[in-house]
């Protein structure tokens, strides 16, 4: 289809071509001009909402696991649990070849997990908080 010149409009204080048989028409950028407002509107009034929520949802988090290491940390005291340390002198050298990661502690069942990673396998060793025995481990 062949697009012929009209002629010059002003609008806004710029001049404007007008294209007759322009595939686009002024009705569909109209409609793009105001969803694009729409969408502009709708986030300005849900962002704050949004980010109050995602302030406010870390902090009962927080304060559970701050409580959980207070916990963890009185059982250890009072001579409830090994430390850590100790446990890790027990398992690391009996996994020779394996990569040490690091550890959980789960206080409710006063148990470590740790984790190693050998030949692009990883490994969980169970460990029994209280003993500091091996309870189970995922390379059998």
């Amino acid at each position: 289809m062949m697009h012929r010149e009209v002629g010059l409009v002003g609008h806004a204080g710029k001049q404007a071509r007008v294209v007759r048989g322009c595939a686009i028409n002024r009705a569909i950028i109209h409609r793009l001009f105001n969803a694009m407002r729409l969408w502009q509107h709708v986030m300005r009034m849900t962002a704050p909402l949004l980010l109050l929520f995602a302030f406010a949802a870390p902090a009962p988090v927080a304060a559970q696991r701050h409580s959980e290491q207070a916990e963890a940390f009185e059982a250890r005291r009072d001579g409830r649990i090994l430390s850590i340390r100790t446990i890790e002198a027990r398992v690391i050298p009996a996994m020779k070849g394996a990569q040490y990661l690091g550890f959980d502690f789960d206080m409710g069942s006063a148990a470590y997990t740790l984790k190693f990673l050998r030949d692009g396998q990883v490994i969980w060793i169970y460990v029994d908080g209280r003993s500091g025995n091996i309870v189970g481990r995922t390379d059998r």
